[in-house]
């Protein structure tokens, strides 16, 4: 009987190091997949992971956000994506501002908010958009409410 117990403590072992380990994984980033995320000063504005549920963020800038930094970070499984653009759009889909971003090992991809503000020129929201080689057909990051802001 002693093989038996030995399986079997065995088993509850290996169950209860799983639950222990279990606890851990809400800490941890889904492997693979496309991931972003958008900062303002490096502080998190929105973090979305492609293998889950797209949730759209909006966030509010004022006239006190001239001389902030907007950060999008933008991953395709893992890498940086090639000849890489970040596109501000008005809610008729129209064309306001296009960044354009080098390639390299830098996922990182800077405006200044200043900029961002000047470009809109008061429009109530628009929609902040990721391109890529890798994403031709766009991913909408984060919609902007600029209501009313004056350059």
């Amino acid at each position: 009987m002693k093989p038996q117990f030995q399986s079997a403590s065995t088993g509850l072992l290996f169950l209860a190091l799983t639950f222990l380990l279990q606890a851990f994984a809400p800490n941890l980033k889904p492997a693979g997949g496309d991931y972003f995320k958008v900062l303002l000063n490096n502080k998190m504005i929105a973090e979305q992971y492609l293998t889950q549920p797209v949730s759209i963020k909006s966030f509010s800038l004022s006239g006190s956000n001239n001389n902030d930094q907007l950060t999008f970070y933008y991953s395709h499984c893992g890498k940086p994506g090639s000849e890489r653009s970040i596109v501000v759009k008005n809610a008729d889909g129209s064309i306001l501002k296009q960044w354009h971003f080098s390639n390299g090992s830098d996922f990182n991809m800077n405006v200044r908010a200043k900029d961002l503000v000047n470009v809109v020129n008061k429009k109530a929201e628009v929609s902040v958009f990721y391109y890529s080689k890798e994403l031709v057909e766009g991913r909408l990051l984060i919609r902007l409410n600029l209501k009313g802001i004056t350059a």
